[in-house]
Parts: C-alpha cells; sequence; structure tokens
C-alpha cells in the first residue's frame, strides 16, 4: 500500500471530514422528521418517505466508507472546539447585520430617511444579542 505524505493526508482528512460534517447536518436537520424551519426561511419536505429511508441509508454506507479510509491511511479527526465555531459564527452575525443597516443600503438604491428609525433599531437589537452571545463564550 503506498502512503500518503503530510500534506495529501491534511486534504484528504479536511475534505472527507467537511463531507462527513455536512452529512451530520442532513440528517439531524432534514432527514430526521424534525421542521428546520424559522421565521425566514421555511423548509419545505418536498421527499417521500421512500427517498428520505433511501438517502439515509445512502448516508450511513457513505459514513461507514469514510471510516475504512480513515482506518486504511490512518488520517486523524480534525478536532473543531465549539467556541471557535460559535465566535465565527458570532462575528459573521454582527457583521452581516451592520451592513444592513440604514447607511449601508445605498448601494441597493435610495434609502427612505425613516428606516434610521424604523430598521435601525430592530438591527441593533439583533447586533446586541449578537454581542451577549458572543460573550457568554469567551473566556477572561
Amino acid at each position: 500500500m503506498m502512503a500518503l505524505n503530510e500534506p495529501q493526508r491534511r486534504r484528504l482528512e479536511v475534505t472527507l471530514g467537511l463531507i462527513e460534517q455536512r452529512l451530520r447536518e442532513l440528517e439531524l436537520l432534514y432527514l430526521s422528521g424534525a421542521d428546520p424551519s424559522g421565521e425566514l426561511v421555511l423548509v419545505d419536505n418536498d421527499l417521500t418517505e421512500a427517498e428520505v429511508e433511501a438517502l439515509t441509508t445512502l448516508i450511513g454506507e457513505m459514513r461507514q466508507r469514510i471510516g475504512r479510509l480513515r482506518a486504511e491511511f490512518e488520517l486523524r479527526p480534525q478536532q473543531r472546539h465549539l467556541r471557535r465555531i460559535l465566535a465565527a459564527l458570532f462575528s459573521f452575525f454582527w457583521s452581516i447585520l451592520h451592513d444592513c443597516r440604514s447607511e449601508k443600503l445605498g448601494g441597493t438604491g435610495r434609502v427612505d430617511p425613516a428606516l434610521r428609525q424604523t430598521l435601525d433599531p430592530g438591527l441593533d437589537d439583533l447586533i446586541q444579542l449578537t454581542q451577549s452571545m458572543s460573550r457568554v463564550i469567551q473566556r477572561e
């Protein structure tokens, strides 16, 4: 059997790890029967029971084959710290919420001056909540 060099190993570990993570999310969020819809995202599960069953089986097979490759090539699991994942998400939320404030909407057309009093306070509330979430995970 041919061995992988270190850059090849890392590439394979990262690629298979990303695929495995997305497969797990598919199972938990979309195929489990839970409703992943929210206030502004409506997920219409237009899959039949047979399709969900087939996908669940295929995802299981894919995860098993990823496991075989991991064992065969002695791939190391990529450890991800939840604190870092959350910090990156909260930073992303903060940034995109700021970009929706009235003074930043000029590139999308004329901005109604009333948005400063109607839209911005709601966005500021969301920004504050994002900062509060960020403070929860910060370690002093």
